[in-house]
């Protein structure tokens, strides 16, 4: 328990500090498609109840068995348990839209499944 209340912290530090330092301006609008293995840590959530894959939400690899995400993300996603911020409101979720995924089933790293690099303390 005490491990994945340090799992919550660091990522909503990470979260926190990374959105006072985004520009308001110069968000990604008609990007463009990542080569593969450019991006190892990004996964796409999707719902299992549609037909055809459809993108839900994205989210970061932090371990074999954790997915940092927006709390807004959970209700299509499929885990066998979550973690949300303690402050998320649905129709007030700034800035405490975040959450932990647990997998139900851990991934398997290779060239193209990686967790994202996070900072040291201190860095």
């Amino acid at each position: 328990m005490r491990s994945a209340i340090s799992i919550i912290v660091l990522a909503w530090a990470t979260v926190t500090f990374s959105l006072k330092a985004v520009p308001q301006k110069g968000r990604i609008v008609n990007g463009v498609n990542a080569a593969e293995g450019q991006a190892p840590f990004i996964v796409s959530l999707s719902d299992d109840d549609q037909p055809t894959f459809y993108h839900n939400c994205g989210g970061s690899i932090i371990d074999k068995e954790w997915i940092l995400t927006a709390a807004h993300c959970l209700p299509n996603s499929i885990t066998d348990y979550a973690v949300i911020h303690p402050k998320y409101e649905y129709y007030d979720a700034a800035p405490y839209d975040i959450a932990l995924l647990h997998l139900e089933k851990p991934l398997k790293f290779n060239k193209l499944v990686k967790p994202i690099a996070l900072p040291y303390p201190g860095e």
